[in-house]
């Protein structure tokens, strides 16, 4: 969501640096109006990285495609990933420079790569750095403030996993710890955002899926801290984010449903609208006003039918989404992320 403010006592809002001793940043309202900061974690490009071909036989990718999130267009292609690979845990920018974590090449082998790109150059990744816990996959567990990369939860060769862990996109190095989910789960979802993010769903492995929504502050390294819950039990959900809210499309082939969470309220899901196409494992990005999901598996309940669908929504309104374009090549389980 892009600031509603644009000028105070006639002065342009880019020219203020502080209001009553608060920056930009850190302010959420004024006059009723919203007062979101600068987004450093959201461009005007998305980009999709590998994946799988959503025929059932789990087979990697190494694609990355790209679109300009603005404009109803399909994606182009963008380069390459180091390795073919889906079930990336962890994804997002700094608006400059992409990262991917994680995944998994083949049906036996997790990786703990985590791969840049710079998202407004078209091209191959190139090595960040590693995931500290070790190699795992499983849910789009990614959040990003601009500064930090949070990566959650996900699934190792030892079972599920409930650690939390964060790079800093300005300084390429090996993850640091930073606490733990409620219980170790994959299939989960996060959001991006200024000061905290939300993770929810996911399954724990046995007989639970989840409806739990938790949150992390960025600037702390503590366990995250439950919220509320969603509609239902779910997993391999996504969300995209504006500054002050993220929507969740449900990870249910059967059902097209996405909700929505106030980020500063701690709360419930409320109903936001329909996808246009019911799926799991999709991937997606926002320009903080319009967001976009991408891909998936299970469409038409069929676990040998992958999707190539794009739909856009406007965040700050409840409505169904639109079909906006298609993939170049249908992914599910990718990594979505977006930059400038």
């Amino acid at each position: 969501m892009a600031n509603e403010i644009t000028n105070i006592n006639t002065i342009a809002l880019a020219n203020i640096a502080k209001f009553n001793d608060q920056d930009d940043s850190d302010l959420e309202k004024f006059n009723g109006q919203e007062f979101t900061g600068t987004l450093t974690w959201a461009g005007t490009r998305g980009v999709l990285a590998g994946g799988n071909d959503g025929s059932g036989s789990e087979t990697p990718l190494n694609v990355i495609q790209y679109k300009t999130i603005a404009s109803d267009v399909g994606t182009s292609d963008f380069g390459d990933l180091q390795s073919a690979r889906f079930g990336l845990v962890g994804s997002g920018s700094n608006v400059t420079l992409g990262v991917f974590a994680g995944g998994k090449t083949s049906s036996s082998n997790n990786v703990t790569d985590t791969d840049k790109i710079t998202v407004a150059t078209t091209g191959s990744e190139a090595d960040f750095a590693d995931l500290r816990v070790g190699a795992r996959m499983g849910g789009a567990g990614g959040a990003s403030n601009g500064t930090l990369l949070f990566v959650t939860g996900g699934r190792a060769a030892s079972g599920r996993i409930d650690n939390k862990e964060y790079f800093t996109f300005a300084s390429p190095a090996t993850s640091v710890d930073a606490g733990n989910l409620d219980k170790a789960k994959s299939g989960i979802a996060a959001s991006n955002g200024n000061s905290k993010y939300l993770i929810a769903g996911g399954y724990d492995g046995g007989s639970a899926t989840e409806n739990v929504i938790e949150y992390h502050t960025f600037s702390t390294s503590a366990d995250s801290s439950s919220t509320g819950t969603l509609g239902t039990t779910d997993q391999e959900g996504y969300m995209i984010s504006s500054a002050a809210r993220a929507v969740y499309f449900r990870g249910d082939s059967s059902s097209a449903v996405m909700e929505f969470m106030t980020v500063s309220s701690e709360g419930n899901a409320s109903g936001f609208g329909d996808a246009t196409v019911a799926r799991a494992s999709m991937s997606g990005w926002s320009d903080g006003t319009r967001g976009e999901f991408a891909g998936g598996d299970n469409e038409g309940g069929s676990s040998t039918n992958g999707s190539n669908v794009i739909d856009k929504i406007t965040i700050a309104s409840e409505d169904d989404a639109a079909d906006v374009g298609d993939l170049i090549t249908i992914s599910a389980d990718g990594g979505g992320l977006s930059g400038t």
